[in-house]
Order: structure tokens, then C-alpha cells, then sequence
């Protein structure tokens, strides 16, 4: 299940510049590329990928950003979650 909170939401359909850096983000994040993660959290990101593909617990936080706004993708065995940080 893919969804976004209700502030990234309205801002997506209100910013087309913001809408695709939303759509930018999903399409690296579903390549793995974790964005702006330091090495040690994008290591740790990958582990939790596989586990995830094999039905197993982990969690996938990514960082994407533009000049003025970052989000953060975050993936666990429920749900792919677009949000702030500021929202977690």
C-alpha cells in the first residue's frame, strides 16, 4: 500500500515542481537508490529491502530533496509512507 500524509497531499496537488520531486523519489526509491542517506543508513536500507521482498520484518527510511523541500519515504511490511521529516 502506497500512501502520503494529508500535508504531502495537498502540496503535491498544489505544486507541480514538489509533485515531481514526489514522483522522482518513487521511481529511485523503487530502484533502490535511498537518496540522501549517509552510507551506513543506505547499507542498512538495502538489508531491509530483502528482508522485506522475503515477506520478513525491516524498515526502508529514504531522504529525497530539491532546493526548498525534503520528504522522506519510509517502507516497512505494511505500508510505503510519503511524509515530511518532520512528520515522523
Amino acid at each position: 500500500m502506497l500512501v502520503m500524509t494529508a500535508s504531502v497531499n495537498e502540496k503535491t496537488a498544489t505544486d507541480t515542481k514538489f509533485a515531481k520531486l514526489v514522483t522522482a523519489s518513487l521511481s529511485k526509491f523503487a530502484n533502490w537508490n535511498w537518496g540522501d542517506v549517509c552510507a551506513e543508513d543506505a547499507e542498512m536500507n538495502t538489508k531491509d529491502a530483502q528482508a522485506l521482498s522475503n515477506g520478513e520484518y525491516g524498515r526502508i527510511i529514504a531522504s529525497y530533496s530539491n532546493d526548498e523541500t525534503k520528504i522522506w519515504i519510509v517502507k516497512d511490511l505494511q505500508a510505503t509512507v510519503i511524509m515530511f521529516p518532520e512528520e515522523y
